[in-house]
């Protein structure tokens, strides 16, 4: 895909979203190249399906996908044109979009993480996993889409192999944060990873550590470094 740049903006009251995109998308498939010019295309997408928490653009075709405090999956085009829905009972508050497939997770209030196949409708996810026991700060694929991670609020990252959707792989751990620093309860466990083109991930805690993991091959040994921001 070309370069593009997508704009999203939630309002003060959460009851829509605003999706601008400007420049162009290009796909390229069989050995045509198919561009889509947009300039300064705005459309209102979302209202009326509770309060949006989390959104992410759909990187193989011109589409967001947009998730709700109500339960709802959204699947909207930009462009115009029906939006496809999952609706679920407990709220989603996290979403993640591979780059090179049409796979997608959403994570769920309590730890639940479900993964869906655009090409196959909205009708169900293809796999569902209950083995996190805590909400989401963070769920993000790795550059090259071998991996997820989900950061958590218990102190523990859960990585997931793409090829095996319905359990984790690794469950990386961080310290407990001390009793005085357990504030605000936003702030809490790991609070944000990043992934590197190299195969690594960095995890920051709420204890005051950022630590390094090697996922190339990594056993439970993927621990590299731990680097401390702060003393206690």
């Amino acid at each position: 895909m070309g370069q593009c740049i997508e704009l999203f903006q939630m309002n003060e009251r959460m009851d829509g979203l605003l999706v601008s995109v400007v420049g162009s998308s290009t796909h390229k498939r069989d050995g045509l190249v198919l561009t889509n010019y947009i300039t300064q295309q705005s459309q209102f997408l979302a209202k009326g399906y509770g309060s949006c928490n989390d959104a992410t653009w759909s990187y193989l075709d011109d589409r967001v996908v947009v998730v709700f405090d109500s339960g709802t999956v959204g699947y909207f085009p930009v462009l115009g044109g029906e939006p496809e829905l999952w609706c679920g009972r407990t709220p989603v508050t996290d979403v993640a979009c591979a780059r090179t497939t049409q796979l997608t997770a959403t994570g769920f209030r309590m730890g639940k993480l479900a993964w869906w196949d655009f090409r196959q409708g909205m009708s169900d996810p293809v796999a569902v996993c209950t083995h996190m026991r805590s909400d989401f700060n963070q769920i993000s694929f790795s550059p090259d889409d071998t991996f997820l991670q989900a950061s958590m609020e218990d102190n523990h990252v859960y990585v997931f192999d793409t090829r095996v959707l319905d359990r984790p792989l690794h469950c990386l751990a961080h310290e407990q944060a001390p009793r005085v620093m357990r504030v605000p309860c936003d702030s809490i466990g790991v609070t944000m990873s990043r992934w590197t083109r190299q195969g690594f991930l960095f995890s920051c805690g709420a204890e005051g550590t950022v630590k390094v993991w090697d996922m190339r091959g990594a056993t439970q040994n993927a621990l590299l470094k731990t680097l401390r921001a702060h003393c206690f």
